[in-house]
């Protein structure tokens, strides 16, 4: 009887630590290499990389910005997507702000048209690089 009071916390200590190393590894993104976006397609990652331009569609229905990250338009290798929601957290413009800037980005890998794209959830998701 010992024996099974004995094993039954370490049970439960064997299922915390091991729930506890999923969720650390869920909270933080893996980085990776601009260049290989697709393979984390709906996946949430950070990339770091220079941002070429930008575009605020304020006429559009959405109201979204547009970063291009990794190249000028249309040779961008990722478009970052600010929602209008997003937006207007920021203090600045985020096109005008980050222009010309290497900066990392947290966020979820999409496929729109053939394009690779990642949406900024919330303003601390995107860290410009010293």
């Amino acid at each position: 009887m010992k024996q099974r009071i004995m094993v039954i916390p370490f049970l439960f200590l064997s299922l915390y630590v091991y729930a506890q190393q999923d969720l650390d590894s869920a909270a933080i993104p893996p980085i990776v290499n601009i260049d290989s976006v697709h393979l984390y397609v709906n996946q949430t990652v950070t990339i770091c990389d220079k941002i070429y331009g930008g575009i605020f569609l304020d006429k559009s229905k959405k109201r979204l910005t547009l970063l291009n990250m990794g190249g000028a338009y249309p040779k961008q290798k990722i478009t970052v997507l600010i929602p209008d929601t997003c937006r207007f957290l920021f203090s600045k413009a985020p096109e005008t702000n980050f222009k010309y800037k290497n900066v990392c980005i947290t966020g979820m890998i999409l496929l729109y048209n053939e394009k690779y794209e990642i949406v900024l959830a919330k303003p601390e998701d995107i860290t410009i690089k010293k």
